[in-house]
C-alpha cells in the first residue's frame, strides 16, 4: 500500500486525492507562470549583462571626445 500523496501550499499539507481536478489545472498553471516568470528573468539579466558588456567594450574603441566649450557631464545612451 503507497502512502497518500500530499500538496503543500503555503505550508499547509493537502491531501493530494481531496483536491479537485479543476484545483489541480489552476495549481499547475500557477507553478508553470511562476517558471516562465523566472525563466524570463535570467534571460532578462542576461541580456542586460551583455548589453553592459557591449556598452563598455565600445566606449573603450571611441576616439578622444572633442574638447567642446560648456561640456555636459558624461551621460550613458539609453539601451
Amino acid at each position: 500500500m503507497s502512502e497518500p500523496q500530499t500538496l503543500i501550499i503555503d505550508g499547509q499539507s493537502y491531501d493530494a486525492e481531496s483536491v479537485d481536478q479543476q484545483c489541480r489545472e489552476m495549481l499547475v498553471a500557477v507553478q508553470t507562470g511562476n517558471q516562465a516568470v523566472a525563466l524570463a528573468s535570467a534571460l532578462i539579466e542576461v541580456a542586460k549583462v551583455g548589453i553592459d558588456s557591449t556598452f563598455s567594450n565600445a566606449k573603450k574603441l571611441l576616439p578622444e571626445p572633442l574638447a567642446v566649450e560648456g561640456e555636459v557631464e558624461d551621460e550613458e545612451p539609453t539601451h
